[in-house]
């Protein structure tokens, strides 16, 4: 039998494809196996993460101008420690940086680095909303959402380059690494437990979780109106289910006694910080 090209090239793609997904399985069995073995396997990642981050941050802010603003990086650091103090999360080993760019977004580097962008403090209505999304990114850090993230789309390439000596094809490795970490989605279940691991944060810090569920409402209803949806609502699936469930979590503990989660003189620092110059 005589294949024509068009089948030739189906047949290349679909193996393609099966390899690939197959490699990824294998890679997903070893290292869960590694993980129970290894006792020592957990502080290596740690030191591997943090390897990654300060390269990162150096690609990520060549695009991405630093918010240098005095009073705005006091609001965000008494909005992160009012947020992370109470859950005894260590703040002086988080990195948050504030950046210029107007697409809607927040999210999480490997090395407990944290990036906020100037278009998620304009899109919020209230600092209750932003502490939310913060959270959210916060949990993905401290769950190993990053490390798993890293190992999906890059593969053990990446790990074992780093054990070599190496950091991952140099900038070039970095430079698509820092694009993956911004600009891809986690798997559901990561993001299901960031959404719930999120709403034990908040209410532990009493702050209200009702602003992340808001804040995903308004991103959803945005998301059918524009068919360019802001970014973090492209690499986290906003829904009304998601919403619903946030509000669910939230309800089960309705005895708490929230509190704002700044005042209103660090918000405005925040928001005058972010406007476009």
């Amino acid at each position: 039998m005589v294949l024509s090209n068009r089948s030739c090239l189906l047949y290349l793609l679909l193996a393609i494809t099966l390899t690939a997904g197959a490699l990824y399985g294998i890679t997903r069995v070893i290292w869960s196996r590694l993980e129970r073995m290894a006792p020592g396997l957990d502080a290596s990642m740690d030191r591997f993460e943090a390897s990654l981050g300060e390269p990162l941050w150096i690609e990520i802010q060549s695009q991405n101008p630093p918010i240098q603003d005095e009073k705005a990086q006091k609001a965000l650091n008494r909005l992160l420690h009012r947020l992370c103090a109470p859950n005894g999360i260590d703040t002086a080993g988080l990195h948050r940086h504030l950046v210029q760019n107007p697409e809607v977004n927040a999210f999480a580097m490997p090395g407990r680095r944290l990036v906020i962008q100037s278009g998620l403090i304009q899109k919020a209505k209230n600092p209750d909303e932003v502490a939310g999304v913060l959270a959210h990114e916060i949990a993905h850090a401290e769950q190993g959402h990053i490390r798993r993230k890293i190992l999906k789309e890059a593969g053990l390439s990446l790990l074992m380059a780093w054990i070599s000596g190496g950091l991952g094809g140099g900038p070039t490795g970095i430079h698509e690494l820092a694009r993956v970490l911004s600009s891809t989605a986690f798997d559901r279940t990561y993001e299901a437990e960031a959404d719930r691991v999120a709403v034990r944060y908040l209410q532990t810090a009493r702050i209200d979780p009702e602003g992340l569920a808001v804040f995903m409402d308004r991103l959803a209803a945005n998301e059918k109106e524009n068919p360019t949806p802001p970014e973090w609502l492209s690499t986290h699936p906003a829904s009304p289910k998601r919403a619903v469930t946030i509000r669910h979590q939230a309800a089960q503990n309705p005895n708490t006694a929230y509190q704002p989660s700044l005042n209103e003189s660090d918000w405005q620092a925040l928001q005058k910080a972010t406007s476009q110059p």
